[in-house]
């Protein structure tokens, strides 16, 4: 069973450059966890995660380490 980690990320509201920055800068410091709640923002959460986390070569082993949550 996988725990949760201690460091989270509350991704929403942010356009495909910010979702970028924000998950890179988390992957560098260590964060796997990523909450795409719809209550965070404009419903494309996941999708603006899932293609930064495609696209981003230097974080391919984080990456496939990552949590990916979302809430209804």
């Amino acid at each position: 069973m996988q725990r949760v980690p201690h460091l989270a990320v509350a991704l929403g509201g942010l356009d495909l450059a910010a979702t970028e920055t924000v998950v890179g800068r988390a992957l560098d410091l260590g964060v796997t966890f990523f909450d795409t709640a719809e209550m965070y923002g404009p419903y494309t959460n996941e999708e603006l995660l899932g293609q930064t986390l495609a696209e981003a070569e230097r974080w391919a082993r984080d990456a496939a380490d990552a949590v990916i949550a979302a809430a209804d």
